[in-house]
């Protein structure tokens, strides 16, 4: 098994709630490839699900390390750039997380992932309107409504009208 392999075994433990074995499997990962910031992050999440803030926040500046260097080779990778604010947005840099965002859409208006982790950072930052229009965005360009649905950091919109309307919406496109 590769890193890519072990991510995404951690992603099916981190699914069912099964946080020990998600965290094992995302270090692991981590071991086989010290230069992803994506799946740097993945721990981090999965270690403050588990409620070691600590750690998590030890994880994120490391992914918010590993996407600046992967930026100065290609300074308008859609996927770092989204890594980046997302990381920025846990550890409440603001500012900084609503740039690089904007940076992100800039290099991939059009990509859903990129427009969805802009909704992810608006949810966030506490600003639900924003993280809505970019959700139903996101949502039009192709990304599952099911993933939206799951996505603990969209969880303070799940109550709302506007997140049903969303999810019911794509749903039937």
């Amino acid at each position: 098994p590769d890193a890519r392999a072990w991510s995404n075994l951690a992603s099916v433990h981190y699914a069912q709630g099964n946080l020990r074995e998600a965290i094992r499997a995302y270090e692991e990962a981590v071991r086989l490839d010290a230069n992803s910031g994506t799946t740097r992050r993945s721990l981090g999440d999965s270690r403050a699900k588990g409620g070691d803030s600590a750690r998590a926040r030890s994880d994120w500046r490391a992914a918010i390390e590993l996407s600046r260097s992967a930026l100065r080779i290609n300074p308008r990778d859609p996927r770092q750039l989204k890594n980046l604010a997302i990381c920025l947005a846990k550890l409440g840099e603001r500012e900084e997380a609503l740039r690089v965002s904007a940076q992100a859409l800039e290099s991939g208006p059009t990509v859903a992932d990129t427009v969805y982790g802009a909704a992810v950072v608006h949810a966030l930052l506490g600003d639900n309107q924003r993280a809505l229009v970019r959700l139903g965005d996101a949502l039009e360009l192709g990304t599952s409504p099911a993933l939206a649905e799951r996505d603990d950091e969209l969880a303070p919109l799940r109550a709302t009208p506007e997140f049903r309307a969303l999810i019911a919406k794509a749903k039937i496109s």
